[in-house]
């Protein structure tokens, strides 16, 4: 019996053993026979501790055990089989522990495919943390005691990104994940319902505000910076994970070019960046204000809104001057916007998915985030200022860009493209 403190060095004294056997000229030239091998190969094999020969030689000396000590004129001590039956017993339990561990990676790494292939094939390519949990569950009988390995084993797997890329397999929000191919098709669907929505929130507020006459939403209509900020807490409470990815730019600009390679090779750098300039400063992974993002042009608004009042009061807005005066603080405000290329703004393959897609999207249940974004109400006509919350991930403000600065960042994001 070997001690268990001298157990993991033994196998080193088993080698050292056979090799000292194998000096007896005659003993190596009996071994290398029964290998089917020159003595040479012999002692070049003995140098090294590959275990697949040691293995192999120690299996055959110990299936050929009873014809070596048949052989009077090679003496071959007792040792040198005793040291031959525990080396070879130790290298096949490493080897079936190899085994058994690449059998379980690829069971992992199957497995772990199976679940981001479901992921990836619900209709909105999202899954809530609780939904996460209960499909990694569903492996638990499976892999009993090695399912904790199981479980970290995927969530590195599927949230760390390659090289050089921001995005994994999976993106972490708040309350879930999304998959990657399903960020912009998400992305750009909310980005359209919600501008719709708030276009038509702000001009009944902005309707209100002129016929009533209120000093109430004047720092929303009359300052950008005020109409920016109550977007933004409004985004904050309608639509969490589109607000998420407005606070995460380089997650959205990759998920672009992700959805870009889904429609073919990327034959047109210049298209893509046309895409990209849709909802990013020139040259920059910097989204322009959340204003511009949701088409919310105060003056067209305020154009609307007035047509829609009675035509006893338009002329006496026009009358007493207050139609010109409103117009001239929106004409300046509009003057402050800074606004995508024109011809970014023209229509584009977007990534729709049909009605009936988007309407099962939008009625899944997937948790209480989730029905804060789908199947909500109409927009109050309320500012939610009073509601603001203290703190909290804030899109940046817009910032001015060298020619230079575009150039590099253009430039870097290139570089992802053709990984």
């Amino acid at each position: 019996m070997v001690p268990g403190s001298r157990l993991r060095s033994f196998p080193g004294f088993a080698i050292q053993r056979i090799r000292y056997d194998l000096t007896n000229s005659n003993l190596a030239a009996a071994v290398s026979r029964i290998l089917h091998s020159s003595i040479t190969e012999l002692k070049q094999g003995i140098t090294n501790k590959d275990p697949r020969f040691w293995f192999s030689l120690t299996g055959t000396v110990l299936s050929n055990r009873d014809a070596l000590e048949a052989q009077r004129s090679i003496p071959v001590s007792r040792d040198f089989f005793v040291a031959s039956e525990f080396l070879h017993a130790y290298v096949d339990g490493q080897l079936t522990n190899l085994r058994r561990k690449k059998e379980l990676d690829t069971r992992i790494r199957d497995d772990c495919k199976t679940v981001l292939t479901n992921i990836a094939s619900r209709s909105d390519g999202y899954i809530s943390r609780d939904e996460l949990e209960q499909l990694l569950e569903g492996f638990k009988e499976e892999y009993e005691e090695q399912f904790p390995q199981f479980r970290s084993r995927f969530l590195e797997t599927a949230l760390t990104a390659p090289s050089r890329k921001v995005v994994g397999e999976l993106v972490e929000l708040t309350d879930g994940f999304f998959h990657r191919q399903s960020i912009y098709r998400f992305f750009i669907d909310e980005l359209e319902q919600t501008a719709r929505n708030y276009n038509e929130t702000y001009r009944s507020m902005l309707s209100q505000h002129i016929r009533s006459g209120s000093r109430e939403h004047r720092d929303v209509f009359f300052s950008r910076e005020g109409l920016v900020t109550d977007v933004r807490d409004r985004l904050r409470m309608d639509n969490p994970r589109l607000f998420e990815l407005l606070n995460s730019p380089e997650v959205v600009a990759e998920a672009i070019v992700i959805w870009a390679r889904e429609q073919g090779p990327i034959k047109d750098v210049e298209e893509l960046k046309r895409i990209m300039q849709r909802h990013f400063m020139p040259g920059t992974t910097q989204f322009y204000d959340l204003a511009v993002l949701f088409d919310l042009n105060m003056l067209e608004l305020f154009d609307r809104s007035f047509r829609n009042l009675s035509p006893v009061r338009q002329i006496f807005y026009r009358l007493f001057g207050r139609h010109e005066a409103l117009r001239s603080r929106f004409v300046e405000e509009a003057s402050k916007a800074t606004l995508p290329p024109k011809a970014s703004r023209e229509p584009l393959s977007a990534p729709k998915q049909s009605e009936s897609v988007r309407s099962g999207r939008r009625t899944q249940a997937s948790g209480s985030a989730a029905a804060s974004r789908t199947g909500r109400p109409a927009s109050p006509a309320k500012s939610p200022a009073q509601e603001r919350e203290k703190g909290g991930a804030k899109p940046s403000p817009s910032k001015q860009y060298t020619r230079l600065d575009q150039d590099k960042a253009w430039d870097e994001f290139k570089k992802r493209i053709v990984d």
